[in-house]
């Protein structure tokens, strides 16, 4: 978001994708859809993420995914896109080509079995992030937008950035991954099946982990929270976790 875009969504109490919500409400008060393009250019915000946004009125996962097809169209939107738009955002897979735009503000994207590289832009906001299958990935760029992190079957991923604040982080099956970041704040974090993940930063505090399926961890990891009413589970000489 710009800075306009700030301001306007502290001043209306709302977050990121509460504004994307509250713009695409001005439809039902007769807003057109130039006056929202423009609207949404002004806020920085792309006109996908009016598109995907929660607009309050309920229904089944096919009937959202169709409506907010519809308010794409009825915007005037690329066609490229269309087929990506679901229920809760964006999902791209397989053969699609292309890049991720600028001002992109989404509750979910998923990749998908992606065969081609994708550009994924700094100011990328989402609840839910989840990168599936996808060979090119070696490295991740710093998304500090992202508030939930899913990595899984990603033979070629090396290393997680650095500078990440993430409500939750899933990895799995990703077999170069050795270890975490040493800067990484996390609330939850669950890593199974890289067998080359063999050490935990040890001053990384989060209050849930689960790690399993983790040849090269011998030993759980000193220092993660045991308490309350959580406790340390232990799996086949294989996992650890508190629950």
């Amino acid at each position: 978001m710009n800075i306009l875009a700030q301001t306007t969504a502290i001043s209306m109490g709302l977050d990121a994708w509460g504004l994307a919500s509250w713009l695409r409400s001005l439809a039902r008060k007769g807003a057109t859809p130039s006056e929202l393009m423009a609207q949404a250019e002004s806020l920085g915000l792309h006109p996908l993420s009016m598109a995907v946004a929660k607009d309050g009125r309920g229904g089944s996962c096919f009937d959202v995914r169709e409506r907010n097809r519809a308010f794409w169209q009825w915007l005037g939107g690329d066609t490229t896109w269309t087929s990506a738009i679901q229920d809760e955002g964006l999902r791209l897979r397989d053969a699609w080509r292309g890049d991720l735009p600028e001002g992109l503000v989404v509750p979910s994207l998923e990749f998908c079995r992606l065969q081609h590289p994708v550009h994924l832009p700094s100011d990328l906001q989402a609840e839910t992030l989840c990168l599936y299958r996808c060979p090119w990935l070696e490295r991740m760029p710093c998304l500090t937008g992202v508030l939930h992190l899913e990595l899984i079957d990603l033979p070629e991923l090396l290393e997680l950035p650095d500078g990440m604040d993430l409500d939750g982080l899933l990895l799995g099956s990703c077999p170069r991954i050795e270890t975490l970041p040493d800067d990484l704040k996390v609330r939850s974090v669950e890593v199974m099946s890289c067998k080359a993940f063999a050490s935990f930063p040890s001053q990384l505090r989060c209050e849930f982990w689960r790690l399993y399926a983790l040849p090269a961890l011998s030993r759980p990891p000193e220092g993660l929270p045991v308490s309350g009413k959580r406790r340390l589970r232990w799996n086949d000489n294989s996992g650890w976790g508190n629950e």
